[in-house]
């Protein structure tokens, strides 16, 4: 069964990640938008014509499909013995067997996914809109660990 993260976190995170990205390339173009004149050391700005506006619609068309493949391509399968997270092509299987600690207490106030496996390996994840997956872990994971025990064999890991 497929289960979509929450929009309004994967459209934040995108959202930011977005003007980092709009922010970096005007700095890297401002001979697009500004203009330096040597002699009298005045920084003008350049009147919009084709250029600027061609160039400023097809950053607003990418991002838009990127926007629109992540939002239809990244959600989650649970299975009966592993769940799937998939990222556009990206699939990455976790076994129930091999998650050994889910931290809960941050789970819940962080609205997210946070499990250990086996290799003491983090992972963090968006949580799904009804949270099933969170409750399918609680439920299928035969080798999870209380807190004073993963921090009895795991004392170098931050939880």
């Amino acid at each position: 069964m497929k289960y979509k993260t929450e929009p309004w976190r994967l459209t934040w995170r995108f959202l930011v990640a977005f003007a980092i990205v709009v922010l970096i390339i005007s700095l890297l173009s401002y001979s697009l938008f500004f203009y330096f004149d040597f002699s009298t050391g005045r920084l003008y700005i350049i009147k919009w014509d084709y250029r600027q506006i061609l160039f400023v619609s097809i950053i607003l068309g990418i991002s838009v499909v990127f926007y629109i493949l992540t939002m239809r391509s990244f959600y989650y399968e649970i299975e009966d013995k592993y769940f799937t997270v998939r990222r556009y092509s990206k699939v990455i299987q976790y076994s129930y067997d091999n998650i050994i600690f889910i931290n809960e207490d941050r789970s819940e106030k962080e609205k997210k996914i946070i499990f250990y496996t086996e290799k003491t390996q983090m992972v963090s994840l968006l949580a799904d809109k009804e949270n099933k997956v969170y409750k399918t872990l609680l439920k299928k994971c035969p080798n999870r660990l209380s807190i004073e025990e993963f921090r009895r064999r795991h004392p170098e890991e931050k939880l």
